[in-house]
């Protein structure tokens, strides 16, 4: 289903996305984003390791959860998390190409429910990301000018 006011929003969307906070400093690319879906990638590097010298499970929640973010904020009205779990499945290793995948699965009154899947450039699923949003009634097209600082 699309959202009359999802071309509007995805573009808002990609006007607030914050290059110079954590996703920056991840390194966190924004490859594609429409109603609903948000694709975000990065290239896992020595600094997102955890102490076995594979991928930090809080590098990959955070690159899943900015995909999550991206995507439901594209539905017109400024959307935040109301809960989320992530499995892991298989480990990430430096050089790995990382790619988190997030779609819209269903909405009941304020609240959805969001996949974000994240792959390697094997196209293996690393890990699966489920999250719940909530909505709330500022437009996220008032966000787009800077009044959100």
């Amino acid at each position: 289903m699309i959202d009359k006011d999802a071309v509007s929003s995805v573009d808002a969307v990609k006007a607030i996305w914050n290059k110079e906070g954590l996703d920056g400093h991840l390194g966190l690319s924004v490859d594609h984003v429409a109603d609903g879906i948000a694709r975000v990638s990065m290239v896992l590097h020595r600094e997102h390791l955890n102490l076995y010298g594979t991928g930090h499970g809080g590098a990959l929640f955070s690159l899943a959860d900015s995909a999550f973010a991206l995507a439901c904020n594209t539905r017109g009205y400024v959307t935040v998390a109301s809960g989320c779990t992530i499995e892991f499945l298989r480990p990430a290793i430096v050089g790995d190409c990382l790619l988190a995948e997030a779609k819209w699965v269903d909405t009941n009154g304020k609240s959805s429910i969001y996949d974000v899947k994240i792959y390697n450039d094997k196209n293996e699923i690393l890990a699966i990301f489920k999250g719940r949003s909530h909505q709330t009634s500022k437009l996220v097209t008032d966000f787009s000018s800077g009044d959100n600082k």
